[in-house]
This record gives C-alpha cells, sequence and structure tokens, in this order.
C-alpha cells in the first residue's frame, strides 16, 4: 500500500468515526427526544375513556421508543414513558420493573409515586407504601396521585408517626431564645415582622402590636415569656414551621396563657388557611388552651387576639404535637406562583 493508499484511508476511517459520532451524540438523542415528546402526547391522549383506543396507543409508545432505549437504556425520561404505557395495558409488573430501572439514575418524586401505586396494585403493599411516602416526603401533591384510599390512609399513618417522633414540632416554644435586641417591640404595620422570640413572626392585620419580653409567671416555669397586646383583632405570634403542602395531617396545639382583656385564640392549620381551633374562656388567671388542627396538611401555628377591639395577655409556652392518624387530606396543591 503507497503512502498515498494508506491517506486515504485514514481519512475514510476518520470520516466514519466522525459521523458515527455525529449520530450518537447528536442526531440520535435529537431522534429520541422528539420520540419522547411524542410519546408523552400519545400517553395524555390514553386517558380517554376509549380503553382499546387508549391500549392501541399505549402499544404504539412501547413500539415508537424500543429502539431509543436499546441505545440508552439509561435514558429515565423514556424509561418513565415506557412504564406508563405499560401501566395503561395493565401490565403493572412490567411498569415496575421499568419503575425501578430509571430509579438506578434519578429519584424523582414522580416515580416513586408511580412505582409504589403499581406495587400496590400488584399486592406488593409494603414496599408500595414505603416508596409512596417516600414521594410524599418530597413532593407533598403528590399523594393526590394515590387513587386507592387504603393506600393513601396507610401512608399518611406513617408520615403523621414520624412527626409524633419528633415531639413538639414548634421551635422555641417557651421563647427562651431571642431574635432582637431589647425587651419591647411595636409592629404598626400589616402582616409578617420579626419578633423577639427567635422562630417566631409578629403578625399584625391592623392598628399597633406591641410585643414586651418579661419574666416568666406561670407555675413551674423559669425563664421568660411573651407580654402581647394588640389593638386589633387577628394580631399576635405565628410560626411557619413547615413548607407549603408538607406537616402532618393533624395536631394539637396547646398554649398557656394569661389573659388580661379580650380573648386570645390558638390554631395550627395549612399556610393562608390557618383559623381560630380553640378561644380563651378567663381572664385573670392562667388558662391552658388545647384544640385540635382546623385544616390540612399543617405546617403554620398562630395564637391571636380574637376580639375586634383586640387582646391584652402573656403566653409562657405554645406546642404542636402531631397525632398519629389515618385520615388523609382531601387535596393537596401545589404553591400559588
Amino acid at each position: 500500500m503507497t503512502l498515498r493508499s494508506m491517506r486515504i484511508a485514514a481519512a475514510v476511517l476518520i470520516a466514519g468515526v466522525a459521523a458515527f459520532l455525529l449520530y450518537r451524540v447528536v442526531a440520535l438523542p435529537y431522534h429520541c427526544n422528539i420520540v419522547r415528546t411524542q410519546a408523552e402526547q400519545k400517553l395524555g391522549r390514553a386517558a380517554e375513556p376509549n380503553e382499546y383506543r387508549a391500549a392501541e396507543m399505549a402499544r404504539e409508545v412501547l413500539r415508537d421508543i424500543d429502539h431509543c432505549l436499546a441505545s440508552d437504556p439509561t435514558n429515565v425520561a423514556l424509561l418513565y414513558v415506557r412504564a406508563r404505557a405499560f401501566r395503561i395495558l395493565g401490565r403493572n409488573e412490567h411498569a415496575v420493573a421499568a419503575y425501578e430501572q430509571a430509579l438506578r439514575y434519578d429519584h424523582r418524586p414522580e416515580i416513586y409515586i408511580d412505582l409504589g401505586v403499581a406495587e400496590y396494585a400488584i399486592g406488593r403493599g409494603e414496599s408500595g407504601v414505603e416508596h409512596m411516602l417516600t414521594a410524599v416526603r418530597f413532593l407533598p401533591w403528590t399523594v393526590n396521585y394515590i387513587e386507592s384510599a387504603s393506600a393513601r390512609a396507610q401512608v399518611y399513618h406513617r408520615l403523621s408517626a414520624l412527626y409524633a417522633k419528633r415531639g413538639n414540632l414548634l421551635v422555641n416554644p417557651r421563647f427562651t431564645r431571642e431574635a432582637l435586641e431589647g425587651t419591647e417591640m411595636q409592629h404598626a404595620g400589616t402582616g409578617l415582622a420579626a419578633s423577639l422570640a427567635a422562630g417566631w413572626s409578629a403578625y399584625n392585620t391592623t392598628g399597633t402590636l406591641t410585643i414586651e419580653r418579661v419574666p416568666s409567671t406561670y407555675p413551674g416555669h423559669k425563664g421568660t415569656m411573651l407580654h402581647i397586646k394588640t389593638t386589633n383583632i387577628d394580631a399576635g405570634l405565628m410560626q411557619i414551621w413547615g413548607d407549603w403542602g408538607t406537616g402532618p395531617s393533624k395536631v394539637i396545639t396547646t398554649a398557656k396563657v394569661f389573659v388580661n382583656k379580650g380573648a386570645a385564640a390558638i390554631g395550627s392549620g395549612h399556610l393562608l388557611n390557618t383559623g381560630y381551633d380553640g378561644i380563651s374562656k378567663t381572664r385573670g388567671q392562667w388558662e391552658e388552651l388545647r384544640a385540635p388542627s382546623g385544616s390540612c396538611p399543617v405546617n403554620q401555628t398562630w395564637l391571636v387576639a380574637s376580639t375586634y377591639e383586640g387582646a391584652d395577655f402573656y403566653v409562657a409556652e405554645v406546642r404542636a404535637d402531631a397525632v398519629v392518624s389515618e385520615l388523609p387530606c382531601d387535596t393537596v396543591t401545589p404553591p400559588p406562583q
């Protein structure tokens, strides 16, 4: 072979390798991304009531994505599409295998929740509930995809048990840790503001909210308590202790209060949906307010004036303890945009 022939052969080889790499690195991934998008659209249409048409679309999807998965068996998006198609066909064992393969490469909440649902459908209840629980802890509104009432109840039971083990879900329940210097603050605006106690916010509607740090007079307590004076209703203390959509389905809220004027109310619930769960009944003496939460899930606690003219009261301690319960929330929505 001449030198010229060797150069030509080398050039042809290099061109071939380059073409192959271009196909594998650029063309094939681009093609498979289009295939995935089209497959997802078909699966969306497969949700229609016509079971025969849905099954036919699911089979089409499996055929469409087969060559892409053969070239890239680690493609999580395509593995997830394959599992969904198998579920539409009622082949839950195959769907479980596809979900499990996808979890080797990515731990998305939607994979966990769908794997759990598929496992539950084939009698692998224990593993299914654990996978559903993992998803709900990551992304709370995935609980809406659990169709089985029994499975959803088991998930909430285990979730609430995890919260119950933590004891008081509130931070700084006796106000011993300071957030602001000084012994008194005022909040004349609306909404939330920093308070004297770490972990707690001052919450005001209208008028003036005054919070004072004073030595505790509650029997058996040492340290400090807070003196709350408001000129309007719904002003006082608030603690947001969980993210939107997270938290147990039920808690018991307890507060030790001494009311001088008006009345104080406690409440625990979901952000933007917390009301009065318990209202004080006495004045001039220590009283323990205790009540179950009124909305679900629970991630916020407040202690506020419940009378329109405001209130004047002391608070020595607040607790929010999860109740082990199978009570599921009706719907958990994503946070507002």
